[in-house]
């Protein structure tokens, strides 16, 4: 079929947006990713840093993946979309064997529920093995779910990522770990569990959201892919996944106990994770995320949180000290792209422009090294960037980007 002068140079631009990506994605994702491991530091600016953040790691892969998917429909790629492809590949298994030298705390995790028994949310990240710290918050059930969806997806785009039957078993296992989320407390996406942060945790509506999400995700889903058979299908207790429903409905709009409202509940229950149905009363949650904790330079995590703040000496709080925080919380401009992300799968790109325009001030264009001699260059995370610019710039199709909504006999979220 011959292509017509007027949809030449479109093909044009779209080749040539996707190079642009692909150069930006090269210098600030695929530069820091480790060529053993295939995972991604969790401070790329400090050369010293040896640890790999699973959460950042699977972001990190989720941007591969994306741009990945949109080569696809570019006839010469340059190789561009294997290469894309097989990264994302490489840091999700590495996540997966790092886990799976964890296997008996998973065992445990199964019948004694605690911070002891639970995976790693670190690895470390030239040899991809677990790091074990009793010091370090690791119980964060949003953290293995985000892990779950997103590894569902690559396979439903066709990607190769669990090889054997040893990998699906830990598959199956990494379910059985997801059921449990509803009767869970955890530390939560901040890692600190209740607001005073004392080493208390809490139930979490992320959480239990985002545990909820994966379970409908894999659901009868063939982790070998069109390969498969039967016997590498995932399965879900139903009881389990009504119980997370449930518990999730009843602690919203709320995100816990000690926080009325947390932005942790964006992930949760939009992109990437849409873990509520329209049964489920997300949208108070929602509006109560935008009208709390929505500022000039991002969203705050949650009201009164010191972290990160002149205020903030201290690494637990006592009753009442979260008084001092009152109006001058850190903002984090990193959720202005999650909504813009969320605005793009919904098709409403007027708004996701808008969240374009508050963060293009906030960027942060790094100089190139040449140009600094021997002084060290920070080079922020751009995964964030990068996804919702593939969405505003139309680069990316929403049917692309997200895969799989629903699982085998739940009903699919309107």
């Amino acid at each position: 079929m011959t292509v017509s002068n007027s949809e030449e140079p479109q093909k044009v631009l779209f080749k040539k947006n996707l190079d642009h990506f692909y150069l930006i994605v090269k210098d600030q994702v695929l530069k820091f990713q480790h060529p053993i491991s295939g995972l991604f530091p969790l401070n790329p600016k400090d050369p010293q840093c040896k640890f790999s953040h699973v959460r950042d790691s699977v972001y990190c892969a989720t941007v591969l993946w994306a741009l990945h998917r949109a080569f696809a429909r570019v006839d010469d790629d340059a190789g561009r979309h294997y290469e894309l492809g097989q990264c994302a590949v490489k840091c999700m298994r590495g996540i997966l064997i790092g886990w799976m030298q964890q296997s008996s705390r998973l065992e445990q995790f199964k019948k004694t529920q605690s911070s002891e028994t639970c995976l790693s949310s670190r690895l470390d990240y030239e040899t991809g093995e677990p790091i074990v710290d009793p010091e370090y918050k690791n119980l964060q059930m949003d953290c293995v779910g985000l892990y779950v969806i997103q590894l569902a997806q690559m396979i439903a785009s066709g990607l190769q990522v669990v090889y054997t039957r040893d990998e699906v078993a830990f598959m199956q296992n990494l379910v059985f770990y997801l059921e449990r989320a509803y009767r869970i407390p955890d530390y939560g996406m901040w890692e600190r569990g209740t607001k005073q942060n004392r080493n208390m945790v809490e139930l979490n509506a992320s959480s239990i959201g985002m545990a909820k999400a994966a379970l409908e995700s894999v659901s009868g889903l063939n982790v070998y892919g069109a390969e498969g058979s039967h016997s590498s299908t995932l399965l879900m207790d139903i009881d389990a996944h009504s119980r997370n429903r449930i518990i999730m409905t009843n602690l919203l709009p709320r995100e816990s106990a000690s926080k009325g409202s947390d932005v942790s509940l964006l992930p949760a229950l939009c992109w990437p994770a849409y873990g509520a149905s329209k049964t489920e009363p997300s949208g108070p949650a929602l509006e109560r995320c935008l009208l709390r904790l929505k500022g000039q330079y991002g969203f705050r995590r949650f009201n009164r949180d010191g972290y990160a703040t002149v205020l903030d000496q201290n690494t637990h709080y006592q009753p009442g000290e979260l008084m001092k925080f009152t109006g001058i919380e850190s903002e984090w401009p990193m959720f202005f792209a999650y909504m813009a992300i969320e605005h793009c799968m919904n098709g409403e790109l007027e708004k996701a422009m808008e969240y374009d325009r508050l963060i293009q001030p906030l960027l942060v264009h790094p100089v190139p090294e040449r140009c600094l001699g021997n002084v060290a260059v920070s080079k922020p995370s751009c995964f964030f960037w990068v996804a919702w610019q593939l969405g505003t710039k139309g680069v990316l199709q929403v049917n692309e980007f997200h895969l799989r909504t629903k699982c085998c006999g739940i009903k699919q979220r309107k």
